[in-house]
């Protein structure tokens, strides 16, 4: 819509061991002139496991508020993916997301580098 916009996020984590536990609250204004609403939510919880060293196992599960009133139920999707750190700074993903319900995506093959400094 070519319109600033504004939103809020609470992140959680909590971890123990070889385990990490995330959750992330969310809040969005959707300024728009197409009849899509204008207030926009998300909740997720994501779990991850120090499989090794240099490997993640994670599960993160997802729902966030549909923006066209007239297709009915929020997107539910379930990621499962993994996450490799070859040195300090270096992340390489690979996820699998999967719709648990019929307003998600039905798949979707993921794959992403985090670079830090």
């Amino acid at each position: 819509q070519g319109r600033n916009t504004y939103g809020t996020a609470l992140i959680l984590s909590s971890t123990a061991d070889d385990w990490a536990f995330h959750g992330h609250l969310g809040a969005r204004r959707n300024r728009n002139s197409v009849g899509e609403r204008n207030n926009l939510h998300q909740i997720s919880a994501a779990l991850l496991y120090r499989a090794a060293e240099k490997l993640r196992l994670l599960a993160d599960m997802g729902v966030t508020r549909q923006p066209d009133p007239g297709l009915g139920s929020d997107p539910v999707s379930l990621v499962l993916g993994l996450i490799y750190s070859p040195g300090k700074n270096v992340d390489l993903d690979l996820g699998w997301r999967s719709a648990l319900n019929k307003a998600a995506v039905d798949r979707t093959l993921g794959a992403g580098i985090t670079v830090r400094w």
